[in-house]
Protein backbone atom coordinates (compact mmCIF):
# COMPACT_ATOMS: atom_id res chain seq x y z
CA UNK A 1 0.00 0.00 0.00
CA UNK A 2 1.32 3.43 -0.92
CA UNK A 3 1.73 5.99 1.79
CA UNK A 4 -0.19 9.21 1.38
CA UNK A 5 3.11 11.02 0.87
CA UNK A 6 3.75 8.97 -2.25
CA UNK A 7 0.21 9.52 -3.50
CA UNK A 8 0.19 13.28 -2.91
CA UNK A 9 3.56 14.91 -3.59
CA UNK A 10 4.24 18.49 -2.63
CA UNK A 11 4.88 20.47 -5.84
CA UNK A 12 6.65 23.22 -3.87
CA UNK A 13 10.02 21.49 -3.53
CA UNK A 14 12.37 24.09 -4.98
CA UNK A 15 14.34 25.69 -2.11
CA UNK A 16 14.76 28.90 -4.12
CA UNK A 17 11.03 29.32 -4.82
CA UNK A 18 9.13 30.04 -1.63
CA UNK A 19 5.41 29.71 -2.36
CA UNK A 20 2.89 32.36 -1.39
CA UNK A 21 0.59 31.35 1.47
CA UNK A 22 -2.45 31.58 -0.83
CA UNK A 23 -0.85 29.20 -3.35
CA UNK A 24 -0.04 26.67 -0.67
CA UNK A 25 -3.38 26.84 1.11
CA UNK A 26 -5.36 26.33 -2.12
CA UNK A 27 -3.23 23.37 -3.22
CA UNK A 28 -5.44 20.70 -1.65
CA UNK A 29 -8.68 22.17 -2.99
CA UNK A 30 -11.52 24.26 -1.63
CA UNK A 31 -12.71 21.89 1.10
CA UNK A 32 -9.19 21.28 2.43
CA UNK A 33 -8.48 25.02 2.35
CA UNK A 34 -11.53 25.56 4.57
CA UNK A 35 -10.36 22.80 6.95
CA UNK A 36 -6.86 24.26 7.05
CA UNK A 37 -8.24 27.71 7.93
CA UNK A 38 -10.37 26.05 10.64
CA UNK A 39 -7.26 24.38 12.09
CA UNK A 40 -5.38 27.67 12.06
CA UNK A 41 -8.28 29.39 13.83
CA UNK A 42 -8.54 26.65 16.48
CA UNK A 43 -4.85 26.83 17.42
CA UNK A 44 -4.46 30.59 17.06
CA UNK A 45 -4.97 31.25 20.79
CA UNK A 46 -1.96 29.16 21.82
CA UNK A 47 0.31 31.60 23.62
CA UNK A 48 3.52 32.30 21.70
CA UNK A 49 2.43 30.37 18.60
CA UNK A 50 4.58 31.03 15.54
CA UNK A 51 3.35 30.08 12.07
CA UNK A 52 6.06 29.86 9.43
CA UNK A 53 6.83 28.36 6.07
CA UNK A 54 9.64 25.87 6.46
CA UNK A 55 11.67 24.12 3.80
CA UNK A 56 12.02 20.43 4.66
CA UNK A 57 14.31 19.37 1.82
CA UNK A 58 13.57 18.08 -1.66
CA UNK A 59 11.42 15.23 -0.36
CA UNK A 60 9.15 17.35 1.87
CA UNK A 61 9.28 20.71 0.12
CA UNK A 62 7.76 23.84 1.66
CA UNK A 63 5.32 23.24 4.50
CA UNK A 64 3.59 25.33 7.17
CA UNK A 65 5.17 24.70 10.56
CA UNK A 66 3.87 25.70 13.97
CA UNK A 67 6.03 26.19 17.03
CA UNK A 68 6.23 27.84 20.43
CA UNK A 69 9.72 29.09 21.08
CA UNK A 70 12.08 26.46 19.72
CA UNK A 71 9.59 23.61 20.27
CA UNK A 72 7.89 22.50 17.06
CA UNK A 73 4.25 21.63 17.70
CA UNK A 74 3.49 20.18 14.26
CA UNK A 75 4.00 20.49 10.53
CA UNK A 76 1.06 20.74 8.16
CA UNK A 77 1.15 19.06 4.75
CA UNK A 78 -1.10 20.82 2.26
CA UNK A 79 -0.84 18.57 -0.76
CA UNK A 80 -2.78 18.06 -3.99
CA UNK A 81 -5.95 16.32 -2.85
CA UNK A 82 -4.96 15.96 0.82
CA UNK A 83 -4.50 17.84 4.07
CA UNK A 84 -2.29 16.08 6.60
CA UNK A 85 -0.15 16.92 9.61
CA UNK A 86 2.89 15.43 11.30
CA UNK A 87 3.27 15.71 15.05
CA UNK A 88 5.81 14.27 17.47
CA UNK A 89 4.52 13.01 20.82
CA UNK A 90 6.54 11.51 23.63
CA UNK A 91 5.03 8.53 25.47
CA UNK A 92 3.63 10.44 28.50
CA UNK A 93 1.86 12.95 26.27
CA UNK A 94 0.64 10.21 23.93
CA UNK A 95 -0.90 8.43 26.93
CA UNK A 96 -2.74 11.62 27.93
CA UNK A 97 -4.02 12.05 24.39
CA UNK A 98 -5.26 8.45 24.31
CA UNK A 99 -7.31 9.07 27.48
CA UNK A 100 -8.85 12.30 26.14
CA UNK A 101 -12.48 11.94 25.06
CA UNK A 102 -12.09 14.99 22.77
CA UNK A 103 -9.62 13.11 20.54
CA UNK A 104 -11.14 11.06 17.72
CA UNK A 105 -10.61 7.31 17.57
CA UNK A 106 -8.87 7.52 14.17
CA UNK A 107 -6.19 9.80 15.60
CA UNK A 108 -5.85 7.56 18.65
CA UNK A 109 -5.31 4.56 16.35
CA UNK A 110 -2.40 6.33 14.66
CA UNK A 111 -0.86 7.15 18.04
CA UNK A 112 -1.34 3.65 19.50
CA UNK A 113 0.78 2.17 16.73
CA UNK A 114 3.94 3.87 18.01
CA UNK A 115 3.58 4.00 21.79
CA UNK A 116 6.59 1.81 22.50
CA UNK A 117 8.94 4.74 21.92
CA UNK A 118 9.64 6.70 25.12
CA UNK A 119 11.71 9.39 23.42
CA UNK A 120 8.96 10.41 21.03
CA UNK A 121 7.31 9.15 17.92
CA UNK A 122 6.21 10.96 14.79
CA UNK A 123 2.59 10.58 13.77
CA UNK A 124 1.23 11.52 10.36
CA UNK A 125 -2.50 12.19 10.48
CA UNK A 126 -4.91 12.78 7.62
CA UNK A 127 -7.19 15.73 8.33
CA UNK A 128 -10.05 14.81 6.03
CA UNK A 129 -13.04 16.28 7.88
CA UNK A 130 -13.99 18.84 10.51
CA UNK A 131 -14.06 16.21 13.29
CA UNK A 132 -10.42 15.35 12.53
CA UNK A 133 -9.53 19.06 12.59
CA UNK A 134 -11.21 19.58 15.99
CA UNK A 135 -9.53 16.50 17.38
CA UNK A 136 -6.07 17.31 16.02
CA UNK A 137 -6.32 20.88 17.30
CA UNK A 138 -6.99 19.43 20.77
CA UNK A 139 -3.82 17.32 20.51
CA UNK A 140 -1.83 20.40 19.47
CA UNK A 141 -3.23 22.41 22.40
CA UNK A 142 -2.24 19.60 24.78
CA UNK A 143 1.26 19.49 23.32
CA UNK A 144 1.61 23.27 23.63
CA UNK A 145 1.04 22.96 27.39
CA UNK A 146 4.12 20.72 27.60
CA UNK A 147 6.39 23.38 26.14
CA UNK A 148 8.83 24.62 28.79
CA UNK A 149 8.17 28.25 29.78
CA UNK A 150 10.47 30.86 28.26
CA UNK A 151 13.14 32.15 30.59
CA UNK A 152 13.10 35.84 31.30
CA UNK A 153 16.30 37.82 31.68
Amino acid sequence: MKSSFQEHRNPFRDPAATPEWAQLIRLAGDHAAIRFQDLRRRISKIEGLVEELCYGGAEWGWTPRYRVGEKVLFTAHVLPGALEATIELDAPLAEKVLRDSKVADKIKQVIRGTLESTSGAWHRVRLSNSAAIRSFAEVVRKKSKFVPPRRTK
